[in-house]
């Protein structure tokens, strides 16, 4: 993994924030950069793209002056349509990735702010927007939380537009029965897949400690399971006494149920209609789609990659 010779960092190397990039939505992206650049923390922002040459060059012009557009009232009560650009620039750069999915990049990205001396990291996607504040609240409670591993927002959950719930907050319900409240345990995450990784905030040091190293670089994810990475990557980090802790304070909107002719596993999502798409657009059957998330109950065990697939479910993870 190279250095970031591009990239002078605005924080002391304390956070980098990374951004896959496998395709241009321009209202989406240009929304979620607008919103990175106005954080009132410093940020450096990785972005790891797999575009050719014309849709990097139309993605360096996006990050340098995002825009959104914003819908106000005039004098008489119509509504006028308004774009807005970003006031801050950010600091970035560009690199390629030769990555298909999102577990891969995200991987690849650990291994980045390992590369180049980072404390913290965060992964975000192009069609989710990052609350302003965020980082710098992050950095707040990690000054004060110093035995913190992961630090996570609650996060809304949008779904065309509208907001459909929350997540990472299962913590601080009383009646789930935290230990201490804040803080995810093992039983909560048993019973509930209730977490998101996107936009958390992990301590590199300590994600490499259970990672499956290999040619120099480590794994926190384990690539080969097909949809329930994230999942295990959570409980076999609280098995290991990680420390993960939801910050009361909503820092990220996750857009939800965005549908796709064929699966884009470049993407954390799972698209709502993933069961019943065919195998040939990246559709998987129901008995695969349970085998998967059962399974991540049991793999958290071990802590390397075992080349995990479906077609011999008699034998993993036992």
């Amino acid at each position: 993994m190279k250095e970031l010779t591009n990239l002078k960092s605005s924080n002391s190397n304390n956070l980098l924030v990374v951004l896959p990039i496998n395709k241009i939505e321009e209202i989406y992206l240009n929304e979620c950069l607008y919103f990175l650049s106005e954080q009132k923390y410093p940020i450096d922002l990785l972005i790891l793209s797999k575009l050719d040459d014309a849709g990097n060059a139309l993605l360096d012009n996006i990050v340098k002056l995002p825009i959104i557009n914003r819908s106000t009232k005039d004098k008489d009560g119509k509504i006028q349509e308004q774009k807005i650009s970003a006031e801050k620039k950010i600091n970035y750069c560009i690199e390629k990735t030769e990555k298909s999915t999102f577990y891969e990049v995200f991987n690849e990205a650990s291994n980045y702010a390992a590369t180049n001396n980072y404390k913290w990291f965060s992964v975000i996607e192009h069609d989710d927007v990052v609350d302003i504040n965020w980082y710098g609240v992050f950095n707040t409670y990690a000054e004060e939380k110093t035995e913190v591993d992961i630090f996570l927002p609650i996060t809304k959950e949008i779904s065309n537009g509208t907001k459909v719930g929350f997540i990472n907050e299962f913590c601080w319900y009383e009646p789930i029965g935290a230990e201490v409240a804040g803080v995810t345990d093992l039983q909560i995450l048993l019973r509930f897949n209730c977490l998101n990784l996107t936009c958390g905030v992990i301590k590199t040091d300590s994600v490499k400690k259970y990672s499956e190293n290999k040619d120099g670089l480590f794994y926190p994810l384990k690539e080969s399971m097909k949809i329930s990475a994230m999942y295990e990557f959570f409980l076999r980090s609280v098995y290991n006494d990680f420390k993960i802790f939801t910050i009361p304070r909503a820092g990220y909107e996750h857009r939800i149920n965005r549908t796709f002719d064929i699966v884009d596993n470049f993407s954390s999502k799972l698209q709502p209609d993933l069961t019943s798409k065919p195998v040939e657009k990246g559709g998987i059957n129901r008995d695969e789609a349970k085998f998967w998330m059962e399974l991540a109950k049991k793999e958290y065990f071990f802590d390397h990659d075992r080349k995990l697939s479906y077609t011999n479910s008699l034998e993993v993870g036992k």
